[in-house]
C-alpha cells in the first residue's frame, strides 16, 4: 500500500472526495496532501511494532518505521496497519482544528483498532 493510498482511505473518511469522480485530490484536500508525508511516517512510526513487516530487533531496540518522501511511496505497514488504522489517524490528524467532533470520533476508533491489535498478536 502507498502513502496516497492511506491518504485516499482518510479523504472518503472525511467525505472531502470529489461527489462527481470520487477523485481525492481536490482544491479542498491539497493542504491535506502537504501534510500527509509527515503525518503518515509519525503514523507509521506509532504503529510499526503493530505490523507483520516489523522486524525483530536486537538487544531491546526500538525498531525504526523506514520513511517515506512522497505520497507515491510504498509504505512498510502490513495492509491491515496501513489500510485500517492509519488512515484513522491520519483524519484525527489533519482535522483536530478544523473538526474536533470528527477529529475525536477518528482518534478513539484509531485508538480502538491498536488496542484490538495489540490483542490479536
Amino acid at each position: 500500500m502507498t502513502g496516497q493510498s492511506i491518504f485516499d482511505l482518510a479523504i472518503r473518511l472525511m467525505d472531502e472526495q470529489n461527489e462527481s469522480t470520487g477523485n481525492t485530490a481536490t482544491s479542498d484536500t491539497k493542504v491535506y496532501a502537504l501534510r500527509s508525508v509527515d503525518l503518515i511516517n509519525t503514523l507509521g512510526q506509532e504503529c510499526y511494532t503493530l505490523s507483520d513487516t516489523c522486524p525483530e530487533t536486537e538487544n531491546g531496540k526500538r525498531p525504526v518505521f523506514p520513511r517515506i518522501a512522497a505520497l507515491s511511496n510504498p509504505v512498510d505497514l502490513d495492509d491491515y496497519v496501513a489500510g485500517v488504522i492509519l488512515p484513522y489517524g491520519l483524519v484525527y490528524l489533519v482535522l483536530q482544528e478544523e473538526n474536533p467532533v470528527m477529529a475525536i470520533n477518528c482518534i478513539q476508533r484509531f485508538q480502538e483498532l491498536k488496542a484490538v491489535d495489540r490483542r490479536l498478536m
